[in-house]
């Protein structure tokens, strides 16, 4: 889904991913090259409100997800999720970026994750003034304490969680895991 500076709003209890997609509201051409001016907005959120949006990719596919508000000569627009990865469609997504970097860390957009865990088998990736507030799960309406990257669902080597751009802010009330750890390969890093 591209647009060129237009605002993107996707709702649904559940997304379930067929490839490796894309997400980009300052696509300037069919490659995306350049991201130049000013970018929209992207929200990806559940119908019923009080809950997280599921996404996952088909079972026995590779595929990775991308959120992309980015702009390299101007401001980058907000991400705004309750998106909580998992494998509910067969596979866990390989890597999962939330891309909201202006031309400076100072005109980076607002990335707003509300999601409250994000199992993966790759990358964790968020750029921009994130907030990573959590607490909206999938399977109820109440808010749960935890939030939860983890990017070790497989054997093999695990993948990096990074935090970069402006700021990183999280919530007083939740309690936050970050694992990249492994029993059977080379664990992965954490960059905040």
């Amino acid at each position: 889904v591209n647009t060129n500076g237009g605002n993107i709003a996707l709702t649904s209890n559940t997304f379930k991913l067929a490839s490796t997609s894309r997400i980009d509201s300052n696509a300037d051409n069919a490659s995306n090259t350049t991201s130049l001016g000013t970018s929209g907005s992207i929200k990806l959120n559940n119908s019923l409100g009080s809950r997280g949006v599921d996404i996952s990719a088909n079972s026995g596919v590779t595929a990775a997800l991308t959120l992309d508000s980015s702009s390299s000569d101007g401001s980058g627009g907000s991400i705004t999720t309750d998106m909580n990865a998992t494998n509910t469609a067969g596979s866990y997504l390989t890597d999962l970026s939330f891309i909201g970097s202006g031309v400076t860390s100072d005109n980076d957009g607002a990335v707003s994750l509300t999601g409250a865990s994000f199992a993966i088998n790759g990358d964790f990736v968020a750029k921009g003034k994130v907030a990573l507030s959590g607490g909206e799960s999938t399977s109820s309406a109440t808010n749960i304490p935890n939030v939860s990257i983890d990017t070790n669902q497989s054997i093999t080597d695990r993948g990096d969680i990074t935090f970069s751009g402006y700021s990183l802010s999280g919530s007083s009330s939740r309690d936050y895991v970050l694992n990249t750890s492994t029993t059977t390969g080379k664990g992965g890093n954490i960059n905040l």
